[in-house]
């Protein structure tokens, strides 16, 4: 039975890091904005606390692009491979975070509407019935606006 081996040719590497390579700026600039977006956060007292999840990822983006080129320049395939490994933790931090926020939003929506089946059981005495055309926009106002005669 025989196996086949990856060649570590220098074409070969290079010709397979190329679609990447091509992409480099973007993940580049994708990394940077995502390292300012974690920084911005932190600046809120919440934000502290999942702030450094883009910072990390922009940080493993950034790592990534680095190997990407190096790859392509060097013909290494252990670079094209680390490139590779640092797209993988990239890919599975906003995996993880996709799942999460998925989980997030179901169970937020769920509350939300038991709440309004709670406030629709038990209306507040002081909840009156909302007055439609309020502001600039109720059509007598709009029209005296206008300076056009209503009829009464």
């Amino acid at each position: 039975m025989e196996t086949t081996q990856l060649t570590t040719d220098t074409t070969s590497v290079r010709s397979l890091i190329e679609p990447v390579y091509r992409g480099k700026f973007w993940m580049q600039l994708l990394g940077v904005m995502l390292i300012i977006s974690g920084i911005l956060t932190a600046l809120s007292i919440a934000g502290i606390l999942v702030a450094w999840i883009p910072i990390w990822a922009g940080i493993v983006l950034m790592q990534s692009a680095g190997a990407v080129h190096r790859a392509y320049t060097s013909d290494q395939p252990t670079e094209m491979r680390y490139a590779m490994g640092k797209l993988r933790v990239y890919f599975t931090i906003f995996g993880v975070l996709l799942m999460i926020y998925l989980v997030l939003l179901v169970l937020v929506r769920h509350r939300g509407r038991d709440d309004g089946r709670h406030l629709a059981r038990h209306p507040h005495p002081n909840n009156k019935k909302p007055r439609h055309g309020r502001g600039f926009f109720r059509s007598d106002l709009m029209y005296q606006a206008m300076g056009i005669q209503m009829r009464p």
